[in-house]
């Protein structure tokens, strides 16, 4: 199932996430594992990104990190 498509919360869920990553010092990249056959491998591989950039601007302006705009492309 693509990222965006599993949890109902979708964005908060991967907000989350990102926190608990960050909590325990994380700081390296997130893998997309493409496993979604009801979409196509790009559509879900654009959801995947479009839902962690916006958890990611979601998680660092609820920080009042610089660099929460995060754009699309």
């Amino acid at each position: 199932m693509a990222v965006g498509r599993g949890h109902p919360d979708g964005v908060a869920f991967w907000c989350r996430f990102i926190e608990a990553l960050g909590a325990i010092g994380y700081d390296g990249p997130l893998s997309i594992e493409n496993e979604d056959y009801a979409v196509s491998q790009c559509d879900s591989v654009t959801l995947a990104a479009r839902t962690l950039n916006a958890a990611r601007a979601a998680w660092l302006a609820g920080r009042g990190a610089p660099g929460a705009a995060v754009t699309d492309g």
